[in-house]
């Protein structure tokens, strides 16, 4: 076996899979456009008072959910729906039960949008790396 830098250097257990990578991206772009498909869908069926807020806040979710499903803009839609994400944990009530959950959710969401930025939009897109 091989080492680098002192360390043992361990085989992959399914090497085959890695020509497979490129749906990786795809997979987690996927996810992360159901996600705020669904949260811009919530937006616009909440009825709190301030319906302008809501109808805005649900169509840039639902534009960016689009952009990300149809690998469109991937980059400014990752960052858009990372922001996005970073501010729905702050903006969480506290005395809610499920606050650990929702960071966790968030914070999961927040982390994947921001990976799509650096991976690129992976298989069946409309984005093309220069």
């Amino acid at each position: 076996m091989e080492t680098i830098l002192n360390y043992k250097k361990l085989l992959s257990t399914f090497p085959d899979l890695y020509n497979y990578g490129i749906f990786s991206p795809f997979i987690l772009r996927m996810a992360v456009a159901l996600i705020f498909l669904k949260m811009g869908k919530e937006d616009f069926s909440r009825l709190n008072g301030v319906t302008l807020f809501n109808y805005i806040s649900g169509l840039l979710k639902i534009i960016i959910g689009l952009m990300l499903m149809f690998a469109f803009y991937t980059q400014p839609a990752s960052i858009l729906a990372t922001i996005i994400s970073l501010s729905k944990i702050v903006s969480t009530p506290r005395d809610t039960e499920n606050k650990k959950y929702a960071f966790a959710y968030y914070f999961l969401v927040a982390l994947v949008s921001f990976s799509l930025l650096f991976s690129g939009p992976g298989a069946f897109s409309f984005d093309l790396p220069l």
